[in-house]
């Protein structure tokens, strides 16, 4: 394959997979033409809030929080996700939504969007 380069910059998957370790999302789209996805199962809901376990075929964020984008059955869904650290869900992701959901159990498309923008500790 012959080498792809923007703005004189090598595209491959070390450049893509750096990207993804950083949590630097809303740069993806112009390597790829498109957000990076992946998929997760959601283990449990209440209301506007669901605990996912994201699948481990793909490269998983840095904790933080990031803008996202769920698609299921259909819906597409734009939410927050910031991944768990403690408890039973441990290296679960915690997304939150304006309107409640109904999808326990069901696999869902994740679009993450945005940067990575680090928690603070309280």
């Amino acid at each position: 394959m012959k080498k792809f380069e923007i703005d004189h910059e090598k595209v491959s998957s070390t450049k893509l997979r750096n990207l993804i370790g950083k949590g630097r999302f809303a740069d993806i789209p112009s390597y790829l033409g498109s957000y990076f996805e992946s998929q997760g199962t959601i283990d449990s809901e209440d209301n506007q809030h669901v605990i996912v376990t994201l699948s481990e075929a793909f490269l998983r964020p840095p904790p933080g929080v990031y803008l996202i984008e769920i698609n299921t059955e259909g819906n597409v869904l734009e939410g927050i996700a910031h991944q768990i650290m403690d408890g039973s869900f441990q290296g679960s992701w915690h997304l939150h939504f304006n309107d409640s959901l109904h999808l326990k159990g069901k696999k869902i498309h994740i679009k993450w969007k945005s940067k990575c923008i680090k928690k603070s500790k309280q």
